[in-house]
């Protein structure tokens, strides 16, 4: 009823998508949309160009490197939108996106969302999987598991322990919650690990229910009905859901390869640098660099600032925040015990209190 679009980033899911879209005969009734950057490592259009050459369709790519102090402007803008702290620099990617997409008359957008819940795509499953086998005695079948792995250099290589430590309990956090006051009485830590008596099927089930998809819809829907779009995710589709998420956990991590039934349900529809591309980039925008690069000034004398309402309200310890932020700066890309999101949950926690500070205590 209205002109539709695909988030199209050139991996594996938006390319399902894009390929089911062509086999159906659609492919000329949906637009394409890609965000593009200027940094290298994080750019994909080598992958939207092979994709794009496949189904031979016309592909928007929308520069969105970001630059100078306007990010902050838009920050500000999406966090009031979001009711709550933005999780990443991601969120605002997306509606950048989708605003280039909504003034060209697109009312609803299709994307990739889910299908790493679904088939098991993010690295952790992977080391939730092989602690599994070893816990059940596995052990061969475990370690050869690993060693495919590192022979593909699609995950095990791609380990980054900043990200990492979220779900190992021991570890989680240990010098970002230094930095804090302990100010709330009823926090409750939230275990992200895979407990011992679980099943991968149980952890997923937990990041459909609680974790990781409420999250992602609830801010993506926000971002994108700012700019007057829906979006649809057809892998959250009840029926696939409910087909192939309680399939074994062989079917989706296997022989060194995540979301491997996807990959070779696809395969005779896309190339095979797409279908069995081993790497797995974040959406769009190199969200450590930005906070290591020319955003340092303003994050120090604005948002770390003396005044800033974070430590006037006493949730954070200026100097130990700062020290860290410092450390952070000093880290290779994802590489260090630091995750971004430890010094970008705090940006966005001090810009939502500045917009509603009159109504907080």
């Amino acid at each position: 009823d209205v002109p539709i679009g695909l988030l199209f980033s050139g991996g594996l899911d938006s390319s399902s998508i894009a390929s089911a879209v062509a086999q159906l005969g659609k492919k000329d009734t949906i637009s394409f949309f890609s965000a593009v950057d200027d940094n290298p490592l994080y750019d994909e259009s080598p992958y939207i160009d092979i994709m794009s050459k496949y189904l031979n369709i016309q592909v928007d790519k929308i520069n969105l490197s970001f630059k100078g102090e306007d990010i902050f402007k838009k920050l500000e803008e999406l966090i009031w939108i979001n009711d709550q702290p933005l999780p990443s620099f991601s969120n605002m990617t997306h509606n950048l996106l989708i605003e280039k997409a909504s003034k060209k008359g697109i009312k609803v957008m299709l994307n990739g969302q889910g299908a790493d819940e679904l088939f098991c795509g993010y690295r952790k499953y992977v080391f939730f999987y092989i602690k599994e086998l070893l816990l059940k005695g596995n052990i061969l079948k475990g370690l050869k598991l690993l060693k495919h792995f590192y022979n593909n250099r699609s995950v095990v290589n791609q380990f980054y322990y900043a990200d990492a430590k979220r779900y190992i309990n021991f570890l989680k956090n240990s010098q970002f919650k230094k930095t804090t006051t302990m100010l709330f009485d009823n926090y409750k830590h939230i275990d992200l690990g895979k407990k011992l008596n679980q099943s991968i099927f149980d952890r997923q089930i937990q990041d459909f229910k609680m974790f990781s998809i409420p999250q992602i819809l609830h801010t993506e829907d926000r971002m994108s009905m700012a700019a007057s779009a829906e979006m649809r995710t057809p892998f959250l589709d009840y029926k696939l859901v409910e087909k192939s998420l309680p399939l074994s956990a062989d079917y989706k991590i296997n022989n060194g390869w995540t979301k491997y039934i996807l990959r070779k349900i696809m395969e005779p529809h896309m190339p095979s640098e797409i279908t069995w591309r081993a790497d797995k980039q974040n959406f769009g925008n190199s969200q450590s660099a930005l906070l290591k690069g020319n955003l340092i000034n303003t994050v120090k004398d604005n948002y770390l600032s003396q005044n800033s309402i974070i430590f006037e309200k006493n949730i954070f310890q200026r100097k130990k925040l700062v020290q860290l932020y410092n450390k952070f700066i000093k880290q290779d890309i994802n590489q260090g015990p630091i995750a971004y999101k430890e010094i970008f949950s705090a940006i966005s926690l001090e810009i939502w209190l500045r917009k509603y500070d009159e109504y907080i205590k």
